[in-house]
C-alpha cells in the first residue's frame, strides 16, 4: 500500500502520531488525575500484617477500614508452614 503523501499533511499526521504513541492519548492529561483521587481515597484503609497462631509466623499482609473494623481482625485462613487452616490475627 504505497501512497503517496501530501508534505503539507505530513507534519500534522507525524505530531498526532507522537503524541498518542508518548502518552498513550493525544492531548495532555487532565488537571486531577483519576489515580491521585483514588488514591486519596483509599486513606481510610491500613495495611496490616497476619500472623498464626501455632506457630506465630507473619504470614499474610492485608487491608482493612479503620472506620469500619477499629478491633483487631481475626481470619482463618492456611499457613504452609502449619500444612493447615489455622486462625490468623492481626499484629500491630
Amino acid at each position: 500500500h504505497n501512497r503517496e503523501v501530501d508534505s503539507s499533511n505530513l507534519s500534522v499526521a507525524t505530531s498526532i502520531g507522537s503524541s498518542v504513541a508518548a502518552g498513550g492519548r493525544a492531548g495532555p492529561a487532565p488537571a486531577g488525575s483519576l489515580r491521585s483521587e483514588a488514591y486519596m481515597a483509599s486513606d481510610k484503609r491500613v495495611h496490616v500484617t497476619l500472623e498464626c497462631q501455632e506457630c506465630r509466623r507473619r504470614n499474610y499482609i492485608t487491608t482493612k477500614s479503620k472506620a469500619n473494623t477499629r478491633e483487631r481482625i481475626e481470619l482463618k485462613k492456611f499457613c504452609r508452614w502449619c500444612r493447615s487452616h489455622v486462625n490468623h490475627k492481626e499484629t500491630r
